[in-house]
């Protein structure tokens, strides 16, 4: 099977995760071409109506992997006729929840490379409070984090837009290698994972790998690991909550529990299962 995959080339660098992860982790029957026009199966990276190209392109055999939907412009694109065109289409969210359009569908949630993301020491203690991503403050809670972690005397760890807030209560780090980051998360109690609309948020996945446990919102596109996670309500109340949350340490993460989210989580199970879904769908041997 010759596959072809677009992905933005300026998306950063938890697309650059995920696109390498289906190079790597593809069953040995792909073969990776440069151009969609040599290609038996056309992978599409959609997070806006920037896709359209890709999507209009008239490729018998497209699979689309949707990241986004309520901000990907749909007051601009209509993503419904694209996804009933595709031979799959995969995401996170369950689109199926959004129209009543009948497609190919294949629900998947993102991963991690246990062969980067690794547990130290489940018993060692862990000197940060909680770790933070993002740029927009209100949209991704940080502001809310920082109120938190400001009331229980800690500090937040954050890597993102650098807000500035001061040393006391939130150290913000640049650019961090894969082993320097393997690290932070080894040494870090909770990762915030509470984007607003539609979140996922990869580093909840990652700190999973690494023995931290992700706060994340009663939202449905993190369901797939609410049950190791520590989940709040993004109301009102939301700097009560997670003071409430930080102001002990997070249930260690046991030795089956961790064997569990590896196995539901690492890169190699997911894009095994979503390559075997296009080959059902498409009716190849492999």
């Amino acid at each position: 099977m010759k596959v072809y995959e677009y992905m933005h080339p300026a998306w950063g660098r938890v697309f650059n995760r995920i696109s390498g992860a289906f190079h790597r982790f593809a069953p040995s029957w792909v073969e990776w071409v440069n151009t969609p026009e040599e290609s038996d199966i056309y992978i599409v990276n959609v997070v806006g109506a920037g896709e359209r190209k890709q999507l209009d392109y008239p490729h018998p055999n497209k699979v689309i992997i949707q990241y986004c939907y309520y901000t990907a412009q749909i007051e601009q694109l209509n993503y419904v006729p694209y996804w009933k065109d595709a031979l799959l289409t995969v995401s996170f969210h369950d689109l199926t929840a959004y129209t009543n359009e009948k497609f190919n569908f294949f629900r998947a949630p993102l991963g991690a490379d246990p062969e980067v993301f690794k547990r130290y020491n489940p018993n060692s203690y862990r000197r940060n409070k909680v770790f933070v991503t993002g740029h927009v403050a209100n949209d991704e809670c940080i502001d809310k984090v920082y109120e938190a972690v400001k009331q229980l005397d800690e500090y937040m760890v954050h890597t993102g837009e650098n807000f500035k807030w001061g040393f006391q209560n939130y150290r913000y780090l640049d650019y961090l290698s894969d082993n320097d980051y393997v690290a932070l998360l080894n040494n870090t109690q909770y990762i915030s994972c509470l984007r607003r609309i539609e979140g996922f948020e990869l580093a909840g996945v990652e700190g999973l790998f690494c023995g931290a446990r992700p706060i994340i919102p009663d939202i449905p596109t993190y369901d797939a690991y609410r049950k190791y996670a520590y989940t709040v309500s993004l109301d009102d109340t939301l700097v009560e909550q997670l003071v409430g949350i930080m102001q002990d340490e997070p249930k260690v993460i046991t030795f089956e529990e961790y064997n569990e989210i590896v196995r539901k989580f690492s890169w190699n199970t997911i894009i095994r299962s979503i390559f075997s879904e296009i080959e059902r769908q498409g009716g190849w041997n492999g």
